[in-house]
């Protein structure tokens, strides 16, 4: 995008099987002035709305990023809008992101293992570990972006079968969390659509 951020375009199986942007929605990605990566916005089949992101937004990661984890407490609320209006109350959101080399399997036009230069990212949504009630756990990879998702909560059902092969950092936080849901997205095909990010007809704000 001309400002710097990035689109991070996805449908939303089992929401909608068939592609139609901007419907499928996806995240708005950017790096702040004074350093973390944040996500400012999203949308998915789940609310099939614009979510803003306000207050710290939803930090990915920090400047320090690198193989030991860091550490940083976001304190953050929804909006429908980039205006941030109208301003809520924040809550804490624990997040922690270490970046590491990640053997990743790959179909289609990329076959085999590949080992990714990779930021593991975990939010949760409360001031700690201890006093959360669900982890979100993404992988960026250098040069492909997202392409792993993961939803974890104590003592949870998965809401499907899950099919995401095992990953390095792919555990539990602590013992009791179980993995509710999961996206990969490393089933690389030719684009055959004449698709591009600029007119997939959705940004920010």
């Amino acid at each position: 995008m001309p400002s710097g951020a990035v689109v991070n375009a996805f449908s939303t199986a089992p929401f909608e099987v068939t592609f139609r942007p901007p419907g499928d929605g996806g995240d708005i990605y950017a790096v702040r002035a004074d350093g973390p990566a944040v996500a400012l916005k999203t949308k998915d089949g789940g609310v099939p709305k614009d979510i803003f992101f306000c207050g710290d937004n939803w930090i990915l990661w920090g400047a320090d990023v690198g193989p030991d984890w860091h550490s940083v407490t976001a304190n953050i609320y929804q909006a429908p809008g980039a205006s941030c209006r109208p301003q809520n109350r924040t809550g804490p959101a624990y997040t922690q992101y270490i970046e590491a080399t990640i053997d990743v399997p790959f179909i289609g036009l990329q076959t085999g293992t590949w080992a990714i230069d990779t930021i593991v990212h975990e939010h949760y949504d409360g001031p700690s570990i201890a006093r959360a009630k669900s982890l979100e756990r993404m992988y960026f990879g250098k040069g492909i972006g997202r392409y792993r998702w993961e939803y974890w909560a104590p003592r949870g059902r998965p809401l499907r079968p899950l099919v995401c092969p095992a990953l390095d950092y792919s555990v539990p936080p602590t013992p009791g969390w179980v993995m509710t849901d999961c996206r990969m997205w490393t089933n690389l095909v030719p684009n055959t659509t004449r698709f591009s990010l600029g007119a997939y007809g959705w940004g920010y704000p």
